[in-house]
């Protein structure tokens, strides 16, 4: 990889290590949002620990999964991209951590961010996928086993010194019981929170196959997804203006 590829391209990594906490959902939303604004220069890989899922909030078909055959030259990497309506690229991986990272690096020549989606837990294949990425958002939602889960993946975090760009406390509802957004701020220190509202929305975009922020852009966790999607596309055009050395 050049170092023009380096400075301009950059891997992030969706974790969490509890399921359920709409993790997925916010990785596709995300790199959704960023490929409107980048004009479809961003690619979304799903890493699989079993069977890939992704295909299914854009209403595609299910890809292929190994990498082998990338990576040995008996296909190229365009064979094996799902196109989404001029937006997004998306890609399924399953395999060798190194077979991995020579596909994402493949990526990484192609687009100027790639977002990769971390399979849940703390297992081997997710301390894989964290050492492809350049920095992390840890997902969870604001009850005590997530919040913990989610300081588990922030240890690993720091242990391979892999920045986080963010907290997403994800499905706030407002509840008794929540963990508080002051208290969260506390207890993750100096990484930057946001707060993504529950949004009965989001299973009406799963079951349609169209992500949340195209079928309702104006709904409340669409709004905050925008947000969250607006400021890593700022960053993604810096970095490339600098690359090149515009001002």
């Amino acid at each position: 990889m050049s170092d023009l590829v380096r400075r301009i391209s950059s891997v992030l990594g969706f974790f969490s290590a509890k399921g359920g906490v709409g993790k997925t959902t916010l990785a596709v939303n995300i790199a959704t949002d960023l490929g409107k604004m980048l004009k479809g220069r961003v690619a979304l890989v799903e890493v699989c620990s079993i069977a890939p899922s992704i295909h299914i909030y854009f209403d595609l078909p299910e890809p292929e999964i190994s990498p082998r055959k990338i990576v040995t030259g008996e296909t190229k990497i365009d064979n094996v991209i799902l196109r989404y309506d001029n937006i997004l690229n998306i890609l399924a991986l399953s395999g060798s951590e190194s077979e991995i990272g020579i596909v994402v690096d493949l990526l990484r020549e192609r687009y100027p961010i790639v977002i990769l989606d971390s399979p849940p837990g703390l297992g081997p294949e997710v301390h894989s996928s964290m050492r492809a990425c350049n920095e992390i958002v840890v997902v969870c939602q604001p009850e005590i086993p997530s919040v913990l889960q989610a300081l588990k993946t922030c240890r690993i975090a720091e242990q391979w010194r892999v920045p986080i760009e963010r907290v997403v406390v994800n499905r706030i509802q407002g509840g008794n019981f929540e963990i508080s957004p002051t208290d969260l701020r506390k207890t993750f220190g100096g990484a930057v929170i946001s707060i993504v509202p529950e949004d009965p929305n989001v299973a009406e975009s799963v079951a349609k196959g169209k992500p949340l922020v195209l079928l309702k852009p104006d709904s409340p966790a669409a709004k905050e997804i925008h947000r969250i999607a607006k400021s890593i596309a700022i960053r993604v055009k810096k970095n490339i203006k600098m690359a090149y050395g515009y001002r």
